[in-house]
């Protein structure tokens, strides 16, 4: 390895990185001057320092591989989308990519990331506070970035790093059709006082796991709220099930994310949640520490889209995915979530090559994993040792 290092750098190379190994000293400097402690640490923070500057040498020069990265997501348009983005991005940056999106729950995602089974995943805040860290809503805060340093204080201790959140929420809404919205049922208030009038004569079509949360799920918002379901008229059923059994009048209310295409393709109105149950569920992404202190540019590479990504932006990429441009499930027109995440990413010029195809070169999906291969990959962790040319 010392050979070919020798016979790759060049001079310019040479100054190039003795630039960066200056900068790397300038900001050991700045940061003991903003906390003068002259500790062993310092010495421990500038190594470090050095051996990244020393360690993107190497990589640059091709003389060691990039780790291994495993992506995971929950299994919903908007996450499998979010995760598809990191996907891409950590692939076209030169990674080799495990892509375990939509394999995942609020619970796997984080409990991966810290056992290294999953090395980046996208999570949503008010889900890991509520789910993760059994936090009560009034404990919540309204503001995403407070949200994300109250997860950073909760789990300081853990494995894995949060980056910053993005500019929207996917939070939860209950949805009702045209006729009840022609009743004047506007809010959720309005619903618990025509529910509770009338005994309760609607019914729901509700997913598994909106309807098993302890603290956000279903059971908790009617307790919330003072009403309750028939509980022959709660249906439980798939996410995607849902908004066609609504559609189709099984139901009147449902359940699903206000960045959902369908909720505005189909005339469904969400309920305004007038006494705030629902917390912000703002999306962030979650690395595993040993891949941040082993690559730290990976923070801003995962971060590089989120000033190109609202809510608006949201929906219409959802929509793309869920409905096609025709608006009408499953005509044909329908594009996966690799093909909405490449497309959004080269309009805002952040691929630095062209792909093609529906598996990016380097990434291995899950799905194309043998059952040999899928049970050697399990026994590995999410970060390999870096290999090396021996030469």
């Amino acid at each position: 390895a010392w050979t070919a290092l020798v016979n790759t750098m060049d001079e310019t190379t040479f100054a190039t990185y003795q630039a960066r190994m200056a900068e790397a000293d300038s900001a050991a400097d700045e940061e003991r001057s903003a906390v003068p402690l002259n500790t062993p640490g310092d010495a421990v923070n500038l190594e470090s320092a050095h051996m990244v500057v020393a360690y993107q040498v190497l990589l640059d020069l091709a003389l060691v591989q990039r780790p291994t990265v495993t992506v995971g997501a929950q299994d919903e348009t908007a996450q499998e989308i979010l995760g598809t983005i990191a996907v891409e991005l950590l692939e076209d940056a030169g990674y080799p990519v495990v892509d375990r999106v939509g394999s995942l729950t609020m619970v796997d995602a984080l409990n991966d990331i810290e056992e290294e089974r999953v090395t980046v995943a996208v999570a949503l805040l008010g889900d890991a506070l509520t789910i993760h860290n059994a936090l009560p809503l009034e404990d919540l805060p309204a503001d995403p970035l407070a949200a994300r340093a109250l997860l950073i204080e909760r789990d300081d201790d853990r494995n894995f790093s949060i980056l910053q959140p993005l500019d929207f929420s996917l939070t939860r809404v209950l949805l009702v059709d045209k006729d009840l919205a022609g009743l004047g049922i506007t809010t959720l208030s309005r619903l618990t006082a025509y529910m509770n009038r009338f005994d309760a004569p609607f019914t729901i079509c509700v997913d598994s796991d909106f309807y098993s949360r302890p603290i956000i799920g279903l059971n908790a918002l009617e307790d919330f709220y003072g009403f309750g379901f028939d509980p022959a008229k709660i249906l439980l059923m798939d996410e995607d099930t849902i908004f066609t059994a609504i559609q189709e009048r099984q139901c009147q209310v449902t359940v699903g994310t206000i960045t959902d295409g369908r909720i505005a393709a189909w005339n469904l109105l969400p309920l305004t949640d007038d006494r705030g149950f629902f917390p912000l569920n703002n999306p962030v992404t979650v690395v595993n520490q040993t891949l941040m202190r082993r690559q730290p540019e990976v923070a801003a590479l995962l971060e590089s889209y989120i000033p190109f990504l609202d809510t608006a932006t949201m929906q219409q990429l959802t929509t793309r995915v869920e409905l096609g441009a025709d608006g009408v499930a499953a005509s044909g027109d329908e594009e996966n979530a690799q093909q909405v995440a490449v497309t959004f990413l080269r309009e805002h010029n952040l691929l630095s090559q062209a792909q093609t195809g529906n598996t990016a070169s380097g990434v291995v999906a899950v799905d194309q994993l043998s059952e040999e291969e899928l049970g050697a990959f399990e026994e590995l962790p999410g970060l390999p040792t870096t290999t090396r040319n021996d030469d």
